[in-house]
């Protein structure tokens, strides 16, 4: 006869703590060459914090990179600065005014286009978020860009307007028919 033992229990209520390895990467699986079966590390510091995985000496590393990095970008700036000296070295007076003199006019060309295209677009009430999609080279094309703009943000201003909204088309749908006051009368109507 069959004696039931709490201990033992049978195959299928055994079978969660069974888990496939296919994919090692997988919570639980383990690399089949682990020599540790998947555990964690047994020379790891007891204190080791897992939200700071580089640890004491990946931090002293991290740190002595950063600081070559910013000397080597210090360097580079005055390599740089170097080179600069070197090409205007024989270069007279006059041919660095002129040059200077160049890039000063070419951002003054800029802030006034920039400053022209948010003047049109707050003429024509235009969304300021929207200025900087305006094109042109002069103050006139920006304000043809600015009413072509004005037409595709808000199609009911302007020349494409429709006036008069389309009216209902009464042949649509279910006629008016009154409704039926009483259930003798909805069922008279029904069978007629």
């Amino acid at each position: 006869m069959f004696k039931f033992d709490p201990d033992r229990k049978p195959w299928y209520m055994r079978m969660h703590a069974i888990r496939p390895i296919e994919d090692p990467a997988a919570a639980g699986g383990s690399d089949p060459g682990d020599p540790n079966g998947g555990d964690p590390d047994p020379a790891a510091p007891a204190g080791h914090d897992p939200d700071d995985p580089l640890g004491e000496g990946g931090m002293k590393a991290l740190k002595a990179e950063r600081e070559t990095n910013r000397q080597l970008k210090a360097q580079i700036a005055q390599l740089a600065e170097q080179v600069k000296a070197f090409e205007d070295k024989d270069k007279t007076e006059a041919q660095k005014q002129a040059e200077a003199l160049q890039a000063a006019t070419a951002t003054a060309a800029e802030a006034t286009l920039k400053a022209t295209r948010y003047e049109v677009a707050a003429a024509k009430g235009i969304p300021l978020d929207a200025a900087a999609r305006l094109r042109g080279a002069t103050r006139e094309e920006m304000e043809a860009d600015a009413d072509d703009l004005l037409r595709l943000l808000d199609p009911d201003r302007g020349e494409g307007r429709n006036p008069d909204p389309p009216k209902p088309d009464p042949s649509q749908g279910k006629g008016g028919d009154p409704r039926p006051s009483s259930l003798a009368d909805a069922i008279s109507r029904h069978y007629k």
